[in-house]
C-alpha cells in the first residue's frame, strides 16, 4: 500500500481530493477522512468489493440521529439488487431538513466521473467544493452511486468528546493486540 499525503491550501475537501488526479492518474482510490477513527479494516474490504461488483463510485454511510443531521453530509438511499444505491447527498443540511437518518461516514472509493463532476462543479464555483457533490451529481446516471452501511466500532473525531475517547481506547491498546474497550 502507498499512501500519499498532500498539504496545500484548497477550496475544501472536493478541490483537494480533485488535485490528487496528478498522482492517480486514471486509477480508482480510496478517501478516508482522518476525523473518522476506525480500528478495524473490514468495511475497506466490503467497500470495495461494492464498487467493484457495480462498477461504480461507493461510500461509507451510518445511521445517526436525525438531530445530528446538521454535521454530516446525509445520503438518501434505496434498496437496489440488495444493495443500498444513492438516490440524494446532501451535505449538512440544515435542522429538521433531510429526509434520511444515513450520514456519510468518511470512507470513499472514488472513481474518474467523481473527479470529472468535482472538476465541473470547480469551473463554476467560487466557493468550498464539499467532496459530496461530485458524488451526488451521479447519482441518477448509470452505474449511479451505491453505499455501504457502516455499523462497526469507530470514533468521529469532530467532537472533542469523542476525540478524548477515541484518545483513551488507543492508548489503552493491550499487550494482545486488541482496543480496550473505554465506556
Amino acid at each position: 500500500m502507498q499512501l500519499t499525503f498532500i498539504e496545500q491550501w484548497t477550496r475544501g475537501p472536493g478541490e483537494a481530493v480533485l488535485l490528487s488526479r496528478e498522482l492517480t492518474g486514471e486509477d480508482t482510490f480510496a478517501v478516508l477522512l482522518p476525523d473518522d477513527v476506525v480500528p478495524s479494516v473490514d468495511h475497506w474490504r466490503d467497500l470495495q468489493a461494492l464498487s467493484r461488483e457495480t462498477g461504480a463510485p461507493s461510500l461509507c454511510v451510518r445511521k445517526v440521529p436525525v438531530a445530528e443531521a446538521p454535521r454530516f453530509g446525509m445520503a438518501v438511499c434505496e434498496l437496489f439488487s440488495g444493495r443500498l444505491r444513492v438516490r440524494e447527498l446532501v451535505e449538512k443540511p440544515p435542522a429538521g431538513h433531510t429526509r434520511s437518518n444515513l450520514s456519510i461516514f468518511g470512507r470513499y472509493v472514488v472513481t474518474q466521473p467523481v473527479l470529472d463532476a468535482l472538476a465541473d462543479r470547480l469551473a463554476r464555483t467560487t466557493g468550498e467544493l464539499q467532496l459530496t457533490e461530485g458524488y451526488a451529481a451521479l447519482t441518477d446516471g448509470v452505474p449511479g452511486v451505491f453505499a455501504l452501511e457502516f455499523s462497526a466500532d469507530s470514533y468521529d473525531c469532530g467532537t472533542p468528546q469523542e476525540f478524548a475517547r477515541a484518545t483513551t481506547r488507543y492508548a489503552a491498546w493491550s499487550d494482545v493486540g486488541r482496543l480496550a474497550e473505554v465506556p
